[in-house]
């Protein structure tokens, strides 16, 4: 009856306002696993020094490998990384950030009525101003597939924590996990920042 359409409605109008007031990061955690990948090749797999769609040919002892694609075209890295710079608080969290094609990183910060409620009204410091971040510039293959985008931000690799690391420096674990060969997989997470964890516990507390 009316009354009963009545009753929901308010309950959704509620629900809506309350979600406004309490939105969520716009990073949260999310963990992906991806096929492990040596950062310094540029090609696939396949045909003459690395090229890819150069089909397989007998020439005596040696046979090329079968390729995919067009004749020498490469393909881009699995994950491109790019450092960034946290300005250490928790507003952060409810940034969008944005990576432009040179690399440079930027966040858009958002000033919302609910925000402003988490927050108390201001910027809250957590962390060491201009610490440093790895950023995701690009991906593909595996990588894009599972879903890791650009301006993601990694924070874990095989349950290392990589705060304070340097792309270069999450590369080179990148390298070692390939080259070891123990595994064909590896556990990447993204977004699980010391800014979003707090975030998270302020929402739940205000």
């Amino acid at each position: 009856d009316d009354s009963a359409v009545k009753t929901i409605r308010l309950e959704e109008a509620e629900i809506k306002a309350k979600k406004r007031l309490h939105p969520l990061p716009s990073r949260m955690p999310r963990h992906i696993t991806i096929g492990t990948f040596n950062p310094d090749s540029r090609n696939a797999k396949g045909g003459i020094l690395g090229t890819v769609g150069v089909p397989s040919i007998d020439v005596g002892p040696i046979k090329t490998p079968i390729g995919k694609g067009p004749l020498g075209k490469s393909v881009p890295p699995t994950l491109a990384l790019v450092d960034a710079k946290w300005d250490g608080t928790v507003d952060d969290a409810f940034g969008k950030i944005s990576v432009s094609s040179d690399g440079k990183v930027t966040v858009a910060k958002v000033q919302s009525l609910g925000v402003s409620n988490i927050l108390g009204g201001h910027s809250v410091m957590i962390g060491p101003k201009d610490s440093n971040r790895v950023v995701i510039f690009g991906s593909a293959n595996d990588a894009a597939k599972k879903g890791l985008r650009k301006g993601d931000v990694i924070t874990h690799v095989n349950g290392e924590a990589v705060e304070g690391k340097t792309s270069e420096e999450v590369l080179s674990m990148f390298r070692k996990i390939h080259a070891e060969g123990s595994s064909e997989s590896m556990d990447i997470v993204v977004g699980a920042e010391l800014c979003v964890a707090e975030a998270l516990r302020l929402r739940s507390i205000c």
